[in-house]
């Protein structure tokens, strides 16, 4: 029997959606637990994109962990284990020295840990002319508009508008006043490009109702 050392309680679905943001980026997510949240830093083989997600215990069932360990495990190997289950499944993640354990009633099952990497990957020191949150549904609409013509995406922002914009050989536009999004804060016009199929693999992987940009 496997003993584990540390747990922490919750329904399938927010491990599931865990490791569907990691798996736009990496096949290995090393993973943080402390006793206050579930943490992991990741970036893309090319540097294009990082993903830094903290997600606190209070989001969880229950949270048995003292002191906290850094794991390392296989996402796809996690990913299939997951599907097993439905979003509303009430799961217990277990880890031990050696394995992480996901348990479901009389449903038992032990993945192995990969060696954790040694050096965590370093935050960029970013500073942010503009920043808005807007309804995750729109911001999908505006990518899937788009992704039909384009494969990145340029949103530009003034103090009255946000503008998205794809163009290749063909063109489409999504022009938003700052009514249609929240929170606008523009310290002074800028621009940025954006990979669209990272871009929709990150929003469609979040569950938020609202997202900031």
């Amino acid at each position: 029997m496997m003993v584990v050392m540390q747990k922490i309680g919750g329904t399938a679905e927010i491990f599931q959606n865990t490791l569907k943001v990691a798996n736009v980026l990496v096949e290995e997510t090393p993973f943080s637990l402390t006793t206050d949240e579930l943490t992991f830093k990741i970036m893309d083989p090319s540097h294009v994109a990082m993903a830094n997600l903290h997600l606190n215990k209070a989001g969880f069932k229950t949270w048995d962990v003292d002191g906290g360990a850094k794991f390392t495990v296989r996402n796809d190997e996690v990913t299939k284990v997951l599907g097993r289950f439905k979003a509303t499944d009430d799961l217990t993640v277990g880890l031990n020295a050696d394995n992480l354990s996901i348990v479901n009633g009389s449903r038992s099952f032990a993945l192995h840990l990969l060696e954790s990497i040694s050096s965590e990957t370093p935050l960029p020191k970013l500073n942010f002319n503009t920043s808005f949150s807007i309804d995750r549904d729109k911001l999908l609409s505006i990518i899937k508009d788009i992704e039909a013509v384009a494969g990145h995406i340029k949103i530009e922002a003034t103090a009255d508008a946000v503008v998205c914009v794809g163009k290749e050989d063909n063109q489409a536009t999504i022009s938003l006043d700052k009514d249609t999004v929240y929170d606008l804060n523009v310290k002074e016009a800028s621009a940025g490009l954006f990979n669209i199929e990272f871009l929709s693999k990150f929003v469609s992987a979040s569950k938020a109702d609202r997202l900031k940009v």
